[in-house]
């Protein structure tokens, strides 16, 4: 390198400001590179347009909206969310959460009666499974709803799963309607899980 050509350094205090620095992955630049070859300005260079255009296409996230897919919900969040609980639902004094339910213990749960009802646990012996109302000042509307069963002591173990728990009570109260409709959207949801 001859002594004419070597490159001069300033530094900002100097009267000069720095130039910014922009990062930009291998992606983001050969898209940039790609946009300017189809952006071309008329004096050979980049339109401030077509520049910002291509800043914001390299930047564009390609999911801006998860589907929020899970085991809870394999429909997905984001376009078909779960129903809502019909009141503040406990099971033996825990509040149940609508986002720890699945969509098919929700819809069980809200269609469940008012009443004492007896369930079969997983060792085959019957347990008293209890559903209570509590309704508002005005006797229409639902503010809670209590479901308990035996689960201390002796009584914690051998437990079926919540929504077998719901099929049972709902066959015994004689909603078959309702236990069907919950079992083929258990099926096909089970179906998503997998798939």
């Amino acid at each position: 390198m001859s002594q004419g050509t070597r490159p001069v350094f300033r530094r900002p205090d100097q009267g000069e400001t720095m130039a910014e620095t922009i990062t930009l992955t291998k992606e983001q630049f050969d898209t940039l590179l790609a946009q300017r070859a189809a952006t071309v300005a008329p004096e050979g260079g980049l339109t401030a347009e077509a520049l910002a255009q291509a800043f914001k296409t390299a930047n564009t996230r390609e999911n801006p909206q998860a589907p929020m897919v899970s085991v809870f919900n394999p429909r997905g969040e984001t376009l078909h969310p779960r129903p809502r609980l019909r009141a503040k639902t406990l099971q033996n004094g825990v509040d149940l959460q609508e986002d720890t339910l699945t969509w098919e213990e929700i819809e069980a749960l809200n269609v469940l009666p008012n009443g004492e009802f007896y369930v079969t646990k997983g060792t085959g012996s019957k347990i008293k499974f209890s559903v209570k109302f509590t309704r508002g000042l005005d006797e229409d509307s639902l503010e809670r709803v209590d479901i308990h069963f035996p689960c201390k002591d002796e009584q914690r173990y051998d437990h079926r799963p919540l929504l077998e728990y719901c099929f049972e009570v709902l066959e015994s109260a004689g909603l078959d309607a309702d236990v069907s409709r919950l079992k083929a959207l258990k099926k096909e949801l089970d179906a998503l899980r997998k798939g």
